[in-house]
């Protein structure tokens, strides 16, 4: 039996997100300039050698019409000591980081046909003595856990608690 595929795609940087775009007037600016262009860029050559490496056809042979799990790991860099290994709340935000990166993986060919692709996945924004970005593709599996089959279950039969009031 064949191994299923893992990318695995790795960069060196601070990372940078998505910012949105901003209206002014009736007009829509480019929402994408600076370090963020730069850094986007980036991310898009990292995967696509990824992609060249292991075979274009292999990837959508792999993925195509399949549900994805995208799981990154984004790293902050910071020169304090009391800040590394914990999370990171600060901007930018991880939808924005998240929407880059998928957008980046998309035009890349890392994701099959389209983005719309990924079903779950695990996000993570942690402070490091220098930042990087390290995002891993696969195949999700098709059944979910029994752990999460009852927390789901669970999550059904009453609303939170925060709903109730």
């Amino acid at each position: 039996m064949q191994e299923p595929l893992v990318l695995i795609v790795t960069l060196k940087g601070t990372p940078h997100a998505l910012p949105r775009g901003r209206h002014v007037g009736r007009r829509r600016p480019v929402s994408m300039t600076g370090k963020a262009k730069v850094y986007a860029a980036a991310l898009e050559r990292a995967a696509r050698a990824v992609v060249t490496n292991v075979g274009a056809d292999a990837v959508l042979a792999a993925f195509a019409g399949q549900a994805l799990r995208v799981s990154i790991l984004w790293r902050f860099p910071t020169n304090k000591p009391e800040r590394l290994g914990t999370l990171h709340t600060h901007k930018p935000d991880r939808d924005n980081l998240l929407k880059l990166c998928c957008d980046c993986l998309q035009r890349a060919g890392a994701l099959g046909n389209d983005d719309c692709n990924i079903a779950m996945g695990d996000c993570v924004k942690r402070w490091a003595p220098s930042g990087s970005v390290a995002i891993r593709v696969e195949v999700a599996p098709r059944a979910a856990t029994r752990q999460t089959k009852r927390d789901i279950n669970m999550a059904l039969r009453a609303p939170p608690a925060w709903l109730e009031g």
